[in-house]
């Protein structure tokens, strides 16, 4: 899906994801909630479970999730999924995604 180097501590912007299936298609959104799951690896318990904000137009495949305070406040390697569940329960996982934290300056 995606490899993302973010600095530690920042906060307040998007990540914004397009989520295609295994034909590179554009996966429709409508009447879906998607969840991005981070956690660092060998972590027993998530980072980041949290609901992402869909398009307004859902056959775009595109969600956004703002970065809030203390998400990524540790250095180091995450990994992460999107969940997209549909009305009526069809559930599908996007996954692949690898984030490095690296340190701010200060």
């Amino acid at each position: 899906m995606a490899r993302l180097e973010l600095v530690r501590n920042d906060y307040g912007y998007p990540l914004t994801f397009t989520i295609k299936d295994s034909q590179e298609n554009l996966v429709d959104l409508t009447n879906a909630t998607v969840t991005l799951k981070i956690k660092k690896p060998g972590q027993t318990g998530l980072t980041i479970d949290a609901e992402c904000t869909v398009d307004p137009d859902p056959t775009t495949g595109v969600c956004t999730y703002i970065v809030q305070d203390e998400d990524f406040d540790t250095v180091g390697r995450y990994v992460g999924e999107l969940e997209i569940e549909w009305t009526g329960g069809k559930v599908m996982t996007a996954t692949d995604l690898n984030i490095d934290i690296v340190p701010d300056l200060s």
